[in-house]
């Protein structure tokens, strides 16, 4: 089994375009937890979510033809 592999990912409901993410492979081997558990990690994680986020920034605007503005809380 590969260590790392990619995963088609669409982070928003609704966003027609998957993105390309690494995951890495990620195991542990337990005797008092019953056996092999196995998971997987998204390093970039935060870096994919801004990407779709601003995929669909664009997308509404894109949509709607207005420039959309962003604020701070």
């Amino acid at each position: 089994m590969p260590a790392n592999f990619y995963l088609a990912l669409t982070p928003y409901r609704g966003m027609s375009d998957a993105f390309k993410v690494e995951a890495k492979l990620r195991y542990r081997i337990s005797k008092s937890e019953g056996g092999l558990k196995l998971h997987y990690a998204i390093p970039d994680l935060e870096r994919v979510m801004e990407r779709a986020y601003d995929d669909v920034l664009k997308l509404i605007a894109e949509k709607t033809g207005l420039q959309v503005f962003e604020g701070a809380a």
